[in-house]
Order: C-alpha cells, then structure tokens, then sequence
C-alpha cells in the first residue's frame, strides 16, 4: 500500500502512479527510457498490484496528482522468471 504524507499525517495514496523501471535516480525515469517501464494506478486504498513485468532488476517509482514530486524506493527488486 501507498501512502502520502499531508499535514502530518500518513493518508492512502489514492489514484498514485507506481512503477517499475530500471532508472535508479528520482525523476530520472522520466529522461532514462532505455529498457522497460511497468505503470500502474493505485485504488482507493493506495493498493496495487503490477502484472507481467520481465525479468529483471527495477528500482520502485512512484508520483501522486497534484503534490509536487516524486518517489524512489531505496531497494531494488529483482523480478525473476515465473514470479
């Protein structure tokens, strides 16, 4: 789950962007579209789930509409064959 932080609170990241990309820099898979990118939108809660993405190492971004900035999770995933 997703979650953006207002006015010092922790709420859902309702209709949040998440994605999968081999850009390891905040912003940077915006210019960097070498390899794959793998987007999705969160619900309501700032759940989500990405599907058929290819093997490979990704680095988590993410961006919610309307709040300036964007989102790089510190660990990499790696997606193995079949997961």
């Amino acid at each position: 789950m997703l979650r953006k932080y207002v006015s010092g609170a922790l709420i859902p990241a309702k209709s949040a962007y998440v994605g999968l990309a081999t850009a390891r820099t905040e912003g940077s898979w915006q210019t960097e579209s070498k390899g794959y990118q793998f987007w999705v939108s969160t619900d309501s809660n700032g759940t989500f789930t990405i599907n058929n993405v290819v093997p490979g190492v990704y680095a988590v971004h993410g961006w919610v509409p309307g709040f300036i900035g964007d989102y790089l999770s510190n660990v990499l995933f790696t997606i193995s064959p079949g997961t």
